[in-house]
């Protein structure tokens, strides 16, 4: 079936790097005295009413086991991230049901991801960003509070039910949205794929159904502040190979080719999820020989426009659907579009709304109001 077809591609990621320790917070990543918890409520403010109520932790008084003031809930597993597992739990206090990303404190990648992830999302705010809503440590664990949104990610929606060309075009333009602004606050996701796509609500009759938080910011990036996210100065590859951009791969093959990238490896790997959502396919193969990867991509990119661009999976798709793939998919870096740039395609342009006559024949059958 289309799982077990899409689901292959995700054999074999770059190994985590380790971050620079200047590029970590310490006022957010506290290496608490003696073992006692410390707690860090968000200070972003809420991007959205389902954001609208923390968690009743007091961090002078959070002394003691997480759960103390969690209580977890191993049996519900809501996912994976950049470390452990994701499970569900609530705020003893308010009984508020929330989402738990779980670490272990002895594990060096553990640790630097939980930094990194509490660093970066204490200073997003965004309705299309998940919202940290607390960061935890004990003497052995380390947590990561997040709202628990119920309607799954976007690996399920493709595999389970398919995207039309509406939603994909919604989807990508809100994630587009969410990348533009991280951007030019200096961050770089480096991990954008469906799982770390979520949906806030199952439900198509729902408002919710197609609106969508990018989540998982454990192997971001941080530019420093004098300098553009668009600047090539990140040097340490990273991510899940099936949405890896060209310049990524040239990195992790140790070549003279290419020694930095930028932001723009985020625009590259939405325009792979852009295409999966279009025909529950990849574009590329991350398996076998690199060099040959690279290959591919460039001779299938590069190759005369037939049906599908060049990508012969899009074949039933329209045209403004497949250059705007194309379009995100630029192998040149230089020449690949920012997120701000993206947001300007066509095929992304918002629906219009309908006409003041045509709501008001849908409301009255055709008489006045």
């Amino acid at each position: 079936g289309v799982k077990e077809s899409i689901s292959h591609l995700y054999q074999g990621c770059f190994t985590p790097r380790t971050l620079p320790r200047e590029q970590t917070n310490t006022q957010h990543a506290l290496p608490h005295p003696g073992g006692m918890l410390c707690a860090v409520a968000c200070t972003t403010p809420p991007a959205s009413p389902l954001d609208a109520s923390g968690l009743s932790l007091d961090p002078p008084a959070c002394a003691g086991r997480i759960e103390n003031f969690l209580d977890l809930r191993p049996d519900i597993v809501v996912g994976t991230g950049s470390f452990s597992s994701v499970c569900a739990g609530h705020d003893i206090k308010t009984g508020r049901m929330v989402a738990v990303k779980i670490g272990q404190k002895s594990n060096k990648d553990h640790h630097l991801a939980w930094e990194q992830e509490t660093n970066v999302l204490s200073r997003l705010s965004h309705p299309n960003i998940i919202p940290l809503l607390a960061s935890l440590s004990d003497t052995t664990r380390l947590c990561l509070v997040m709202p628990l949104l119920e309607g799954g990610d976007l690996f399920d929606r493709i595999v389970n039910k398919g995207c039309s060309e509406s939603d994909s075009a919604t989807v990508t333009r809100q994630c587009l949205e969410a990348l533009a602004y991280m951007h030019g606050e200096g961050v770089v996701h480096a991990d954008v794929k469906p799982e770390n796509i979520l949906f806030r609500s199952r439900d198509p009759e729902s408002d919710g159904y197609n609106k969508v938080l990018l989540c998982d910011f454990g192997l971001s990036e941080l530019v420093p502040p004098s300098s553009s996210a668009y600047d090539n100065q990140l040097t340490d590859s990273c991510g899940t190979r099936a949405f890896a951009a060209p310049e990524l791969i040239e990195i992790g093959l140790g070549t003279q080719l290419r020694r930095a990238f930028s932001a723009k490896v985020d625009v590259w790997a939405l325009g792979v999820v852009l295409h999966a959502m279009l025909s529950s396919s990849f574009p590329f193969s991350p398996a076998g020989c690199p060099f040959k990867a690279l290959s591919t991509m460039r001779s299938t990119l590069s190759s005369p426009p037939k049906e599908g661009g060049g990508l012969p999976a899009l074949g039933g798709a329209s045209g403004e659907a497949r250059a705007c793939v194309l379009f995100m998919l630029t192998v040149d870096s230089e020449q690949r579009p920012t997120a701000s740039m993206g947001l300007t395609h066509p095929f992304l342009a918002p629906p219009a709304p309908p006409a003041s006559g045509e709501i008001e024949e849908e409301c009255t059958g055709g008489g006045p109001l």
